[in-house]
């Protein structure tokens, strides 16, 4: 990763980063990012949630083996539970949509999607399997999206011109260079 940075940042501009961030790492995020005390966040909630689940089912189970013999109470327990194990399927399916969903978003920008909110709704997502290696059978729809909407996918190339030149033609100016000077200007450098 850092030689992919130092080449698009050069040699010079990257040894200026690196001194004077000494141990701290930098993070290259992409528009998907999620702040790390965003994840965080979601995460805790995530497992204080699965607490209270299982809390709930040890709770049901307890009261359970006291309402022996109370056909009313036994009933309302074993609706109680059915509701707990439907409420719990629910959480779960929505947790697997939304690692699916992430799944396909960060193929997407990794194969140079432009739109790729548009080109979720192109995937046919019943052809496919997550498993912890990635999504199964992604790859071939992509290749057919790729074919079938060519210009949905590749780099973006802003331009624009130099605000001390103005009437002469604009000069492209791409993603990469923009990343630069973010880093170059977040580190109080001076942008080229």
């Amino acid at each position: 990763m850092s030689e992919a940075i130092k080449e698009k940042i050069g040699e010079e501009l990257y040894k200026q980063v690196t001194e004077k961030l000494g141990d701290l790492k930098i993070d290259i995020i992409s528009d998907n990012y999620v702040p790390k005390s965003r994840f965080n966040e979601i995460n805790e909630s995530k497992k204080e949630l699965e607490r209270q689940i299982g809390e709930r089912d040890i709770q049901l189970k307890d009261l359970s083996t006291k309402a022996t013999g109370n056909d009313e109470l036994t009933k309302k327990l074993n609706e109680l539970t059915e509701m707990n194990t439907q409420t719990k399927n629910e959480y779960e399916n929505k947790i697997k949509d939304i690692n699916f969903n992430a799944a396909i978003e960060k193929a997407l920008t990794s194969n140079n999607a432009k739109y790729s909110d548009l080109l979720m709704s192109k995937i046919d997502k019943s052809k496919l399997i997550l498993n912890e290696n990635g999504v199964i059978g992604l790859d071939d729809q992509l290749k057919t999206l790729k074919e079938a909407y060519k210009d949905m996918f590749g780099s973006t190339q802003l331009v624009g011109s130099n605000p001390n030149t103005a009437g002469s033609n604009p000069t492209p100016v791409s993603n990469d260079d923009l990343e630069v000077a973010k880093v170059r200007s977040a580190m109080g450098l001076p942008t080229k």
